[in-house]
Order: structure tokens, then sequence, then C-alpha cells
């Protein structure tokens, strides 16, 4: 070992954040504070890496040849959290796993809020100075959203950020560093991650607005001077935030591409392989949020029939909103071109009106209307303007993904 190179760096979450414990709890340490495992955030980011080239499992250990154990090379401290109760609390519903249907009724379930900061440190101990440009590009794709941490990863949660890093290195070739790595002396530099990577990933943003009351329920305010059902909020960047939870766009989304599927008699297998861990979404925050309660006579569940005497107020929300898609992409393959352009078609339905969102769309609730959305790969890019039906495709980009689609419905007929 010739060389260490240590990093202490902030992570922020910007998104909810929830790793638990064997028994289903939030981790928290002594004193009730959230905490990070160096093993959470080794783990994801191993994963991450050796996704994108098996070599790297080197730099994270491995069991080796013959049972011969190779130690890691790097070294995830414990996240030691330093902002003040940090918590919030989701409702959620549990989905069967096979069926993807509703398996138990709304629960709440506590949750790491964003904005919280966990100060953490890396430690890289080498001989080949080409492990920096490694661990560099690995903290690149962390600060980016693209290794996420905990749970429900695929609908926004566990999204970090770096922010605050120092960095320095001790060449042991070097006497005056070898003494400086005893004392601790030499101090560290100023370092933020350096966004020049080109990773396989496709990103889709979009913008639009509600086009109609929306109603996504958040806690029960156990309060009767509050309405009985209020859109659920969010804290981000200090503030409650109404929100379209990344979850209840997620469900919707796939509920419409498999539409599409059926109605093109697609391979079924696409749907799975599109939400089957390979696109991340983000929770939606709404900007200029309007609310209005509405007076409601409330509808037995079985009968459909109303309830005597049963009144319910709930509150809903209109507003603006931008948000992203991120989905891994490889650009020789048919099935992932051919999962952009099922993507592209549900997003137009959406633009179009045939989706909505949360409860009460028999009486109109929950309409989106999209006005734009810019898609980005690489060196190509595609911009649909939904409002004035125009579109951008420099590279005939389109083109391309309907005829991959094309090919794998005859693929699917085929067979």
């Amino acid at each position: 070992m010739k060389q260490i190179h240590e990093w202490m760096f902030v992570l922020v979450s910007k998104s909810p954040l929830r790793i638990g414990t064997d028994d289903g709890d939030l981790l928290l340490d002594d004193d009730g504070r959230p905490f990070l495992p160096g093993t959470s955030w080794a783990g994801a980011c191993r994963a991450y890496m050796i996704s994108l080239d098996e070599s790297h499992q080197a730099l994270f250990g491995a069991q080796g040849t013959g049972g011969v154990q190779q130690g890691s090379r790097l070294i995830f401290s414990d996240g030691i959290c330093v902002t003040p109760q940090p918590f919030e609390v989701r409702p959620r519903v549990r989905l069967d796993r096979e069926t993807r249907t509703v398996h138990r009724a709304k629960f709440e379930q506590l949750m790491v809020a964003a904005g919280a900061r966990f100060k953490v440190k890396l430690t890289l101990r080498t001989d080949d100075p080409e492990d920096r440009k490694t661990v560099e590009l690995m903290l690149d794709a962390l600060n980016r959203g693209f290794i996420r941490l905990g749970a429900y990863k695929s609908i926004g949660g566990g999204k970090v950020q770096i922010t605050d890093g120092r960095y320095v290195c001790y060449d042991f070739t070097n006497r005056g560093d070898l003494e400086a790595y005893v004392e601790k002396s030499k101090p560290h530099e100023p370092w933020s991650p350096n966004p020049a990577a080109n990773f396989d990933v496709l990103n889709m943003d979009i913008k639009g607005e509600l086009a109609s009351p929306l109603l996504i329920a958040g806690q029960y305010p156990h309060d009767s001077s509050k309405p009985d059902r209020s859109p659920i909020q969010a804290s981000y960047d200090g503030q409650w935030r109404y929100i379209i939870p990344a979850s209840s766009f997620k469900g919707a989304l796939r509920h419409q591409v498999a539409r599409v599927i059926r109605a093109l008699s697609a391979d079924p297998g696409l749907e799975e392989h599109i939400f089957g861990g390979r696109v991340a979404l983000e929770d939606i925050v709404l900007e200029d949020p309007k609310t209005k309660v509405y007076h409601r006579v409330a509808i037995h569940p079985i009968k459909g029939s109303y309830k005597d005497g049963a009144l319910v107020e709930e509150e809903t929300v209109t507003g603006r909103f931008a948000t992203s898609l991120h989905l891994q992409f490889d650009k020789h393959s048919d099935r992932d071109k051919a999962s952009v352009a099922l993507m592209l078609f549900a997003l137009r339905d959406f633009a179009a009106g045939r989706q909505s969102l949360g409860s009460g769309h028999g009486i109109g609730r929950g309409e989106l209307r999209l006005s734009e959305l810019q898609m980005s790969y690489g060196d190509k890019s595609v911009k649909i303007d939904f409002a004035t039906r125009s579109l951008e495709d420099p590279a005939n980009w389109l083109a391309e993904l309907q005829e991959a689609l094309d090919r794998c419905v005859k693929e699917g007929a085929a067979e």
C-alpha cells in the first residue's frame, strides 16, 4: 500500500430516506437520531459500480479463487446525522409482490425527511493511482442521484447530494507524508464531485400542471377544525410542500404503460423490464399551490350508496410542477429502445387527459396536463411541446425508437 486517499463530506438527503432495522423500524442511534451505517452506502455503491463494470469488484474486495479472500480497498464510515428531528410520516399501502395489487390497507411509516445531513468519511488504500479516478466516478454517481440509499429507491427515496467536501492524499513513498499521516497533520483541501462523467442513464424532464383538483391524502389530522382528508405534504428545503408522491405517479405511469402494451399486443415482459428497477422517479413538488375544501356525502364502499348523515370535508390542491425520470439505457438494446417508446406513449396519454392520479377520478379529479417533455441521452435529444404540438428531433431519434418497438411487437407476435 503506497497511498491513502481520504474524502470527508456531508451527505444531504434530497428525498425521503428510510434505512430500517430487521424488525422493520427506522434505524436510530442511541440518541434517537437517524443512523446511516457504512455498510448501507457501501453496499449501494458496490452494486452500482459492479453493474457498470465487473472489474470494479476488486475495489470492494472479494472471496477470491480457492477461498482466498481479497480485502476491500475502501473503508466507508458510518454517517452521523447532525440535523435535529429530521423526521416525517408518509402514508403507504403494501403491495403484493406477485399480483402488484394492494395487499394491506393504508398504513403510516416514519421516514427521514429531505434535508437531513450526515457527516461521513471515505478512505481508499491503494497502490494503483487509477483507483482514485474510479472512486471519484462513484462519488459523482452518488451526488447525481444514480446511486440511492435505503428503501424505495425507484419511487424517489434515498437520493443524496454531496456538500462540504474535503480531500487529502498521503503518499507513503514521501517521508513527509508518512509522518503527516501518523500525526494527522496534513491539511485537507476543498473538494467537490466532478460532473464530467457520462453514465448510461436516459433523462426525461417533464413540465406541467394539475388540470383539475388533486387529492392524495396524507396523515389523518386528528383535529376537528381541519378537513377530514387533506393532500399529502413533505418537508423539502426546510419547508412543508404539497407533493405528488413518486409512488403514486409511478403506479399510474405503470398502469398506462401496461395498457399501451396490451393495445399494441407487445411483449408483456416489457412492463417488468421497465419497472423492475430500471426506472427511478422523484416526488413531484407543486409550485404555486392553491387549495380548496369540498363538502361531500360519504359513499358506502360496498353498496355504492350514500351514508345517511355522513358528510366529509375534503381538501384538494392544484398547481404547476416539474419533475424528472431516469431510465437505465443501453443504446444497443432493442428492448431498452422499445421501453422508452412505451414510456413516451404513456406520457402522451397523460398529456391528453387519459390517466388521472389520486382519489375522485370519477368526479373529474387528478387530471394532469403536461406542457413540455425534454429527453436526452449522450448527444441525442428530443423536445416535445404538448401545448403547441411541436417537436424538435434533430437526430430523428423517435423514428429509431419506434422501429425498435415495431421489432419487439413482431417478435412477440411470432412467439
